[in-house]
């Protein structure tokens, strides 16, 4: 008698003269059946790989019959499961017609009915010659498998939840893809890591739309949910730009532990939100100074500042937004000039004390025109390269001085 899986490790070496017995040839076959369930167990998985759909008989008189498509499957073991029928025939008839039955009185079937698939075999075709006892074949035969108990066994594959009327038996529905029937192409949880995504491998269409609504429950629907995300790991390199937009943020998901410092800049928001916000860019004022010590007073009304022939200074407190770094430049305009205009712009720190207000543009002059019929004055100034600004403790203050006649109505410094 010839033993199975004696040594899978060993494969047969053919030579000349070489005298073969039974048991070389069922080691041939045990080591390269071991491989291929190796094979399918390790780099695929288990389940429903093509067919075996259940529907009902639609035949007079097999109304407690079902039918079940050619197919194949493989089970956790590896062992490939194969359903075939012979032609005419084009579906494999399962008769439930004395599964889970009470004889009663009176007589009553059990449903549902769950229906499984399993790996089988048996002997099959004796031998015909004389003298001679065992069998030329071992038939891969499945085993379906109707019963009343939900399967436990991994083993043994679902295909289908059948209702049927109690009293009769028929079968009035057939859930083909229940809960718990296992598709050969989907992967066990947790199979996937960084290890096995090469860059760019997960694209939009390899990922099922979410379902609407709010649920992050990762064991139902489609789509990312929350938990399969951990902090950090979206980050700007995995964002496309406009890939993320209002409808796909929860209200109330982004909060402060959310958001690592800095990540949120101007650059991020459109145009009409920079100018909402107004962080970068001009900062405008009409000009509407305080006196400036030992200096005669500006003039002023509701829409400008204005000097006489004595000439003027004040000085005006410029505001500085949040969240801005830089000052980059400077403005004034006025609708008459006819003397020199000197003017300082200056940054001073809060907390020190004994630090004086540094000056960022030193002795900035304006000319008025040389064509008298020009009065009218319009100066933007770019010279403040590196300019730095601490948001938290740095304010800006403005200092002008008239030498003669003036008219000015309009400030602005320029941030970033």
């Amino acid at each position: 008698m010839v033993a199975r899986n004696r040594d899978i490790t060993k494969r047969m070496n053919y030579f000349d003269r070489q005298f073969l017995r039974a048991q070389d040839f069922v080691d041939e076959q045990d080591y390269h059946l071991d491989r291929r369930c190796r094979h399918n167990r390790l780099l695929h998985t288990y389940g429903i790989a093509e067919g075996l759909i259940v529907t009902a008989s639609p035949e007079p008189g097999e109304e407690k019959m079902v039918l079940v498509s050619p197919g194949t499957a493989y089970d956790p073991q590896g062992s490939e499961i194969i359903l075939t029928v012979t032609p005419p025939a084009t579906a494999r008839k399962v008769d439930l017609s004395e599964v889970e039955v009470d004889p009663g009185p009176p007589i009553s079937y059990s449903s549902p009915l769950y229906l499984t698939i399993a790996y089988g075999e048996k002997n099959s075709d004796p031998s015909t010659d004389s003298g001679i006892e065992g069998f030329t074949r071992i038939q891969e035969k499945p085993q379906l498998k109707p019963s009343a108990e939900e399967p436990l066994d991994p083993n043994e594959l679902l295909l289908a939840v059948i209702e049927r009327d109690t009293s009769s038996g028929n079968v009035t529905e057939v859930d083909t893809n229940p809960l718990g029937r296992r598709q050969a192409e989907e992967l066990p949880p947790n199979s996937i890591g960084p290890a096995e995504l090469r860059d760019g491998a997960v694209q939009s269409r390899h990922i099922a739309l979410a379902e609407s609504g709010t649920d992050q429950d990762t064991t139902t629907g489609t789509g990312v949910k929350t938990d399969h995300l951990k902090d950090g790991a979206v980050t700007d390199s995995k964002l496309a730009d406009e890939a993320v937009s209002t409808r796909s943020i929860q209200d109330g998901a982004v909060n402060n532990t959310k958001i690592a410092d800095n990540t949120i800049n101007l650059s991020k928001f459109d145009t009409e939100t920079q100018r909402k916000i107004g962080v970068e860019g001009w900062v405008r004022l009409p000009f509407l100074p305080h006196s400036l010590f030992n200096t005669n007073e500006f003039i002023r009304d509701s829409v400008e500042s204005r000097s006489d022939m004595d000439g003027a200074g004040g000085l005006i407190p410029i505001p500085v937004p949040a969240g801005i770094s830089q000052v980059t430049g400077f403005r004034i305009a006025g609708p008459e000039l006819q003397s020199q205009l000197l003017f300082v712009l200056f940054r001073l720190s809060a907390g020190q004390e004994s630090t004086p207000a540094e000056a960022l543009i030193l002795d900035g002059i304006i000319q008025p025109s040389t064509d008298p019929t020009v009065v009218m004055f319009d100066e933007i100034l770019f010279p403040l390269d590196e300019v730095i600004i601490d948001e938290m403790n740095d304010t800006l203050s403005l200092g002008v001085l008239a030498f003669g006649i003036s008219r000015i109505n309009f400030i602005a410094v320029q941030f970033e």
